[in-house]
């Protein structure tokens, strides 16, 4: 059986862009920022020692992480 409407065409791709170029918007915006201040950086917090951190979190966390471990593991 023959269909009534005829084949569309496929879409020609043009080699011309069109719409907003994204490169040139982001150097506008590159351009618009004020000049990063000097880098600086923090020094860490010390780790938890003792009693500041109970052993059921650390139970806790480390049965988690070994769950999530197990299930990425197992749907690879």
């Amino acid at each position: 059986m023959t269909s009534t409407h005829p084949r569309k065409r496929p879409q020609r791709r043009s080699e011309i862009p069109h719409g907003p170029q994204q490169d040139m918007g982001l150097q506008q915006i590159r351009d618009a920022l004020p000049p990063a201040p000097a880098p600086c950086t923090v020094e860490p917090a010390p780790c938890p020692v003792g009693d500041e951190v109970p052993p059921e979190l650390l139970a806790l966390v480390t049965h988690h992480c070994r769950r999530i471990n197990a299930v990425t593991t197992s749907q690879r």
